[in-house]
């Protein structure tokens, strides 16, 4: 959860958001032959994890007290591209919009 307050002409504009990663397991852990008699003395090793998508929520105050609601969707793609989709959707009855993005990711 985020949350915070923009200042734009002097007038204070709230925002809050909710974020959610969902991740999965990179390999599918080692099945057991059953033949071994060997006791395993250590737990097992976490898988590794690797992020399936963020889901993005956001609630941003207006200038005319309205608010714009917004949700989004980031996939990566493979470790340097991240696919990524908004929708804006006001509540003063002005269109709803849709931004596709294609993001590179560098590390520095």
């Amino acid at each position: 959860m985020h949350a915070g307050c923009g200042a734009q002409d002097g007038e204070a504009l709230p925002f809050v958001g909710l974020d959610k990663t969902f991740r999965i397991a990179k390999g599918a852990p080692a099945a057991s032959d059953g033949k071994s008699m060997k006791k395993h003395t250590a737990a097992p090793a976490a898988p590794e994890m690797r992020d399936l998508f963020t889901l993005r929520t956001d609630a941003i105050r207006m200038r005319n007290h309205d608010w714009l609601l917004s949700a989004g969707v980031l996939i990566p793609v493979c470790k340097n591209f991240v696919f990524e989709t908004w929708g804006n959707f006001p509540t003063d009855g002005t269109d709803a919009s849709l931004t596709l993005k294609a993001n590179f990711v560098f590390s520095f």
